[in-house]
């Protein structure tokens, strides 16, 4: 038989991993374990986020960012803030005004130990 092939890497896993809810409302984007960089899938939900926001101009959504329990509690909020300032970046430099997206700080900003622990939820304002 043949060998086993080895475990791809986390990174490799989210970068290849499809998006969640593309197109749809709330979304989420998904970080690589300790980074605050948006990765393939991360940007592909990103599109789909600008392609709702530009479809409805009146719409605002706010963003919070998370992290995993690995780590010191001081570091992942740290984290779970420049992640979510990542994806403001990202929907202003696609075009959405500044005025349409709002930071807000989660109740609990440390997850479990699984990757949607570290994420950026964006969601509808009404």
């Amino acid at each position: 038989p043949a060998p086993a092939a080895a475990p791809a890497p986390a990174a490799a896993l989210a970068a290849a991993a499809p998006a969640a809810s593309a197109g749809a409302l709330p979304a989420q984007v998904l970080f690589v374990v300790g980074r605050d960089t948006l990765g393939a899938a991360a940007r592909e939900e990103i599109e789909a986020v600008v392609a709702a926001l530009k479809a409805q101009p009146q719409l605002k959504v706010s963003l919070s960012g998370y992290a995993d329990q690995r780590g010191s509690a001081v570091r992942n909020l740290e984290l779970a803030k420049q992640r979510a300032f990542a994806v403001r970046d990202a929907l202003q430099a696609a075009g959405i005004a500044g005025d349409r997206i709002v930071l807000k700080k989660p109740d609990l900003v440390i997850g479990g130990a699984d990757g949607e622990s570290r994420r950026v939820e964006i969601v509808p304002v009404p």
